[in-house]
Parts: C-alpha cells; sequence; structure tokens
C-alpha cells in the first residue's frame, strides 16, 4: 500500500524532524527535572531525619540511653515498642540483642549511613513501605533508625511524567497538524508550477505560473520560470506579449 503524497513532502518531512527534536529535548528535560526534584526532596528527607537524630542523641548526652529511648517515644507518641502508628516518621531504637527498646518499626539488622529499608504491614496500603532513613551507633551496644516513607517521591514523580506526557502528547498533535498544513501547502504550489511547466511543454506558451507576491522563495523560482518562458515565448513568436506577474494565494 503506497503512502499518500503528503507524507513524502518536505513540509510533512520538516515538521517531524522538530517534532522529533522536540520530543528527544523534551526527554532530556523530564530526565532533568526528575532528578532535581527527587534530589532535593531525598535531601529534605535526610535532613528531617537527621534532626530527629540530633534530638535524640542530645537527650542520650544529657541522661544516658533511657532518655534516649524516652526521646523516641515521645517522638512517637507511644510507649509500647515495635508499635507500628501512624507517624510522619518512622523510628527504632535497639540494643545488640536485638531488643527493641523503643520505636515503630520492627527490628531492622544495624546498618549504618543513609539507605532505603522495604517493609510491609506498616500502613494499610497494599505492597511494602519504602523508607529511607539513616542508621547510627548511639553508643557501643545501642543502634538508632529514623527514616521517612518515600511515598511522596513516587508521588510527586507520578505528577511530574503526566504532566509531561500530556505536553508530549500535545506537541505530537501540533507538529502533525502543522505539518499536514505545511505538506498540503507545498504540493499545492508545486502542483502549480508543475502543471504550468507540462503546458508550456506541450505548446501553451502564453501560460504563467501564479505568483502570491509574498516574494518567498517560491515567487523567485516561479518568477524564475516565467522569465525562462518569456524568453522562449520571445525567440520563437516575437509578437507575442507576456504577462507574467499574477496575484493569487496558494
Amino acid at each position: 500500500m503506497r503512502r499518500p503524497r503528503i507524507f513524502k513532502s518536505d513540509g510533512f518531512r520538516l515538521a517531524a524532524v522538530f517534532a522529533l527534536l522536540f520530543l528527544t529535548f523534551t526527554g532530556i528535560l523530564i530526565g532533568t527535572v526528575l532528578f532535581i526534584v527527587e534530589g532535593t526532596q531525598r535531601a529534605a528527607l535526610t535532613g528531617a531525619n537527621d534532626a530527629d537524630i540530633t534530638t535524640v542523641l542530645n537527650g542520650f548526652l544529657d541522661e544516658g540511653v533511657p532518655e534516649a529511648v524516652e526521646v523516641v517515644r515521645q517522638r512517637l507518641g507511644s510507649a509500647v515498642p515495635g508499635r507500628t502508628l501512624h507517624a510522619d516518621c518512622y523510628m527504632v531504637i535497639e540494643n545488640d540483642e536485638k531488643q527493641i527498646l523503643a520505636g515503630n518499626l520492627p527490628e531492622l539488622s544495624p546498618r549504618l549511613g543513609v539507605f532505603e529499608v522495604s517493609l510491609t504491614g506498616l500502613t494499610a496500603r497494599a505492597g511494602p513501605t519504602v523508607i529511607l532513613g539513616r542508621g547510627v551507633e548511639i553508643t557501643k551496644g545501642i543502634y538508632l533508625f529514623v527514616g521517612r516513607d518515600t511515598t511522596v517521591l513516587a508521588a510527586t514523580r507520578d505528577r511530574i511524567l503526566r504532566a509531561f506526557l500530556w505536553v508530549v502528547i500535545g506537541a505530537i498533535v501540533i507538529a502533525g497538524a502543522g505539518g499536514l498544513f505545511l505538506g498540503f501547502r507545498f504540493m499545492r504550489r508545486v502542483d502549480a508550477i508543475a502543471q504550468t511547466c507540462q503546458s508550456i511543454i506541450a505548446g501553451r506558451l502564453d501560460e504563467r505560473i501564479p505568483l502570491t507576491g509574498r516574494q518567498d522563495e517560491w515567487d523567485r523560482l516561479a518568477g524564475a520560470i516565467n522569465e525562462m518562458a518569456d524568453s522562449s515565448s520571445r525567440d520563437l513568436c516575437p509578437s507575442l506579449h507576456h504577462n507574467s506577474s499574477y496575484s493569487r494565494d496558494y
């Protein structure tokens, strides 16, 4: 099955090239925006975790481990170790015997630094909860982990991707419409020039290509062909007078 002529026109191809370039730069922009936004949000979560860790450490420095445990309980609003509560953060403080002293997380394998843990059953949502947090050793044998739910990161990522998806769809529609418009416009001019040239070849020497008056490249081409036809007609029939300038919009 042959493709319609419109898809072979330079106007449509030019619009397709610009659409492809736009989509390429849009993809780069999406990646950059996601990188910056997610990095900013992760930094904010880590900063909040570090603030809570500092509070617990200050309690430990004031009155030792019992005060650090009390700070964790007060921060979570529960005196029941290991109980899962709806909170804006997740914390657990445990000893080297895997005993939870306070917190709303199950026992974790001690791990230092910033990392993510995936746990199930923490919320009513289906699937695991991914927590970004930091683990520290308060003192020898006492481990503290403080983290935040990363659901906000996924939600923000989805909103950004949806917004850019609509932008891409709109760009494709506009590029397609623009390509069809330019393609039809190019074909009209080309067909007009081709038909006039065929008429002249067939012996109708008074035929001329209409000019639009916009003095664009099409008018320059049409004018050059008209002048060539004028010169040929004068040589063949000097008595004929031709007017090669028309005002018609294509």
